[in-house]
């Protein structure tokens, strides 16, 4: 087993901030070093995005880079067009009694607002809405906790 890294890979470690050892016997001349580069490159490679055949260090990390913009440009794909697609209005008048609570405990908070509730997501608290994943009815004990927990966070 070989541990000499190609130029592309070491430029892919240091940009992943991985620092590149290699020890002081695997310190190979140029002509040697090509050699075993012409021979390793012989074998099938099992990584993914493969590199130019012979770079220096500056090809290599020019390689990556265009790979990070390619990457970076583009969108990445999502299930939902908004995570607020898939939550439903809760309606006050079905609810009063919790809808009272809710409105008491903003007006204590930095938000002094009235905010919708909506059901169908994790328990959150944001400067527009309210989320709930059931209806108040159904809210278990730990469900309450997060909901007081997220009030009490913004006073």
């Amino acid at each position: 087993m070989t541990s000499e890294l190609s130029d592309y890979q070491i430029a892919a470690l240091q940009e992943m901030h991985i620092p590149v050892w290699q020890p002081q016997d695997n310190v190979v001349a140029s002509g040697e070093q090509s050699q075993r580069k012409d021979a390793q490159s012989s074998t099938p490679a099992s990584a993914p995005v493969q590199a130019p055949a012979k770079t220096s260090p500056s090809d290599a990390r020019s390689h990556l880079q265009k790979i990070k913009d390619n990457i970076s440009a583009k969108p990445a794909p999502s299930d939902k067009t908004s995570p607020e697609s898939d939550l439903q209005p809760l309606s006050a008048q079905l609810y009063p009694a919790f809808t009272d609570d809710v409105l008491q405990a903003l007006q204590l908070t930095s938000l002094n607002t009235t905010l919708p509730v909506l059901i169908g997501g994790d328990v959150g608290l944001s400067t527009t809405h309210i989320v709930l994943p059931v209806t108040p009815d159904k809210l278990t004990a730990e469900h309450k906790k997060q909901l007081w927990k997220a009030l009490c966070q913004k006073m």
